[in-house]
């Protein structure tokens, strides 16, 4: 997240300042609703409000690495490799859009 605020920053040329980090969504819209300031969220973790509007970052590269943590007794059952197979399609889905 510092790289993409580092690049919106430089884009814009304003350097953002941060008061507040916080990984509940619920939290976060409700500190921009208040007019609090505006929050950087992943693409897909925020439906958006009824005064809250979401805008897509352009012009500015922004990525998520997911890590699936597995044990090694189960990582070959059918079913762990199916849900690892399902997260690897749609990360290639999400990576050609």
């Amino acid at each position: 997240m510092a790289e993409v605020l580092a690049a919106v920053g430089a884009r814009s040329g304003a350097v953002p300042r941060i008061v507040h980090r916080v990984n509940d969504f619920h939290v976060v819209e409700a500190l921009v609703e208040a007019g609090h300031g505006v929050s950087l969220l992943p693409r897909y973790a925020f439906g958006g409000g009824a005064r809250v509007r979401l805008v897509p970052l352009a012009g500015v590269r922004a990525g998520r690495r997911i890590d699936a943590l597995v044990r090694r007794d189960r990582a070959e059952r059918l079913v762990v490799r199916r849900v690892l197979d399902e997260l690897r399609a749609l990360a290639a889905d999400l990576g050609s859009g």
